[in-house]
């Protein structure tokens, strides 16, 4: 089983194993280009957050159990990835 644990590629590691994924968007906290998700992969839980301009993510964010600290898209650039296909089935 792939666990994810806050570290560079775990946004590769979703995408890779991506039936596992689910998302809800928080419409409460989502606004304008600010977009907030209730997540899950396999049995960890938590949420991600991204800002959305000019046609792409930015700004990425994700923070599942077990993560030591959130893991932003600065220190997992595949992150980014991630967030256009979640933005790409909201449209």
């Amino acid at each position: 089983m792939t666990k994810i644990t806050g570290t560079s590629g775990d946004g590769e590691k979703i995408l890779s194993n991506f039936s596992d994924f689910h998302y809800s968007l928080d419409a409460e906290k989502s606004h304008d280009n600010l977009f907030f998700f209730k997540v899950s992969f396999k049995n960890q839980f938590g949420f991600m957050n991204y800002e959305f301009e000019n046609n792409t993510a930015r700004q990425v964010n994700l923070d599942l159990d077990g993560f030591p600290k959130i893991l932003g898209s600065h220190n997992d650039s595949t992150l980014l990835n991630l967030a256009n296909k979640i933005h790409s089935t909201l449209e």
